[in-house]
Order: structure tokens, then C-alpha cells, then sequence
């Protein structure tokens, strides 16, 4: 977070606090915003044993974990993602929010018509389309996500 913070604003998350600590995640995770406004968050995963003793510096980071993909059917998304990509559901309750993959990468699957916010910001949750190339297990997956739908190709 020093290093980052000199390069961003870190959002304040919980009151005056920088920093958050997910229990049922044994995470801990910093925010701030990227250059097009979305909400960005720097995770720290305590159960990967990944830690590091050279000075930070943007070499450091390992992926991006998390992407939010917004839906108005969670359980729908989330047997697409299956289908797709072999991937599982991790935590949720697939009404309001869920996570699909593992704590090495997972979706992150918001119901927009019921959780209005991504935390901690007042960013609103909405499908907002992506591209991208995701790695699983050393096997690549081409996907687009455009109109609150999920593609994928070859």
C-alpha cells in the first residue's frame, strides 16, 4: 500500500480505515481507482503462503484475482462459468453475491438488482462488458462478457 499510494489515492473503506480484513477470507485488501474510474482493490491471500522479502515494487504483483462480472442470475453465471472454464463455485450465497474459482483467481458475481454498490464505494453494480484471456491450470480461455452475457472462444 506505501508504494502504491504515491501513484493513487487509497479509498478510506471503513470509516478512516486503509486497510480491511476478511475473516471468512483470510484476506486483507486495500482500494483506490484506476485511470477509467473502476473500483480496484490490492489483495493480500494469507492461505496461498506466497510471501515475499524483497522490497515492493509493480513486479510484485502475482495476477489479477478477482474480476467482477455483474448479473441479474447468479446461478445461471455461475454454471456458465463451470461449462466454460472448469471452474467452481467458491463462496456465496447466489442471491445477492457470489465467487466463482479459487483463491489463486475467481469471478466475482454480484446480482445487480440487489447489491447496488461495489464496496467500499458508491461505484454502481452494473454489467459493464470485458475481454480478456483468463489461465487455468496452464490452459487458456478467450472470453468476452458484453450485455450481461458470457462468451467464450477458442
Amino acid at each position: 500500500m506505501q508504494w502504491l499510494s504515491s501513484k493513487v489515492e487509497i479509498i478510506n473503506a471503513e470509516g478512516d480505515k486503509k486497510v480491511v480484513f476478511f475473516d471468512t477470507w483470510n484476506a486483507h485488501s486495500f482500494y483506490f481507482y484506476d485511470a477509467a474510474g473502476n473500483i480496484a482493490e490490492c489483495i493480500v491471500r494469507h492461505d496461498l503462503k506466497n510471501h515475499a522479502d524483497k522490497p515492493f515494487n509493480i513486479t510484485s504483483f502475482l495476477c489479477v484475482n478477482e474480476i467482477g462480472l455483474a448479473t441479474d442470475d447468479i446461478y445461471k453465471m455461475n454454471k456458465q462459468l463451470e461449462a466454460f472454464f472448469g471452474t467452481r463455485l467458491w463462496k456465496g450465497d447466489q442471491e445477492r453475491f457470489a465467487a466463482n474459482g479459487s483463491q489463486e483467481g475467481l469471478f466475482l458475481l454480484p446480482n445487480y438488482l440487489v447489491k447496488e454498490i461495489w464496496f467500499p464505494s458508491d461505484v454502481a453494480v452494473q454489467p459493464n462488458p470485458l475481454a480478456g484471456i483468463i489461465d487455468n491450470r496452464g490452459k487458456y480461455y478467450h472470453f468476452q462478457f458484453t450485455d450481461g452475457e458470457l462468451k467464450t472462444f477458442e
